[in-house]
């Protein structure tokens, strides 16, 4: 049957007598062009008809894939996560029983100066408000002391020696209302054969707390003296007279 053409709107539009112009406008694209590919194959040779499809073929290999768009991000992804660092946990220090000691609003403390010796001195500001200061000391591999010992007690307060993280302290507490100096000394024992180590600790102590002097006791009240009325009885005594009778003769 001959091909007639057909007026659809203001454009001549040639229709095959077996494609329409419906089918090939609901297709998908590349199902469009493949129809049309076999479509332009009629009359021609069949060595034609090998070089077109040869060539819509090494067109279509050419053309990306939708499962490799999807593959290459998730493929960078997990070579991302790869490459990422693991997340090393860092350790929280532990719950501190000593947080509850109130701390002196004035602490002031020199490093510990070591001597040729071995002996550390170290020095020490504090208000006496009931307070506490402390010392932070550690060995030399950054690790608390094994043992310690108090060698001279301080006159104008208490110290009070703890371990805690990987550390020594040294606490202070002056006596409330002091003001003036203070000295102790403490001996700290690394363990494993070492030799200890002395430490002096100078304190200056300022007055936190005024404490009123007692007041003096009021004067006991003199009583006032008291009169005593005596009830007394006068007695009257009349005697009588004796009359002497007279006899006239």
């Amino acid at each position: 049957m001959a091909e007639s053409p057909q007026w659809m709107g203001a454009l001549p539009v040639r229709v095959h007598r077996f494609t329409t112009l419906h089918s090939l406008t609901g297709l998908c694209p590349e199902r469009q062009r493949t129809r049309q590919n076999r479509l332009s194959l009629r009359g021609r040779s069949s060595v034609e008809r090998s070089l077109v499809s040869l060539n819509a073929e090494r067109s279509n290999d050419m053309k990306p894939r939708a499962g490799l768009k999807l593959a290459a991000p998730c493929l960078g992804l997990s070579l991302l996560a790869g490459c990422a660092h693991p997340q090393i946990p860092v350790a929280s220090p532990p719950v501190n029983p000593f947080a509850a000691i109130r701390a002196s609003a004035l602490c002031e403390v020199t490093p510990v100066a070591i001597a040729p010796n071995g002996a550390g001195t170290a020095k020490m500001s504090v208000r006496s408000d009931d307070g506490a200061c402390a010392i932070k000391v550690a060995q030399p591999d950054a690790s608390s002391y094994g043992s310690f010992v108090l060698t001279t007690l301080p006159d104008h307060g208490k110290a009070f020696i703890y371990n805690y993280y990987n550390a020594t302290y040294i606490s202070y507490t002056a006596t409330t209302a002091y003001a003036g100096g203070d000295h102790f000394a403490v001996s700290l024992i690394p363990g494993q054969g070492r030799p200890r180590v002395p430490l002096s600790v100078d304190v200056t102590v300022q007055a936190g707390v005024g404490v009123a002097p007692p007041a003096e006791a009021a004067p006991a009240p003199v009583a006032a003296p008291t009169t005593t009325h005596r009830s007394t009885t006068h007695h009257t005594t009349s005697k009588k007279k004796a009359v002497k009778k007279t006899t006239s003769k």
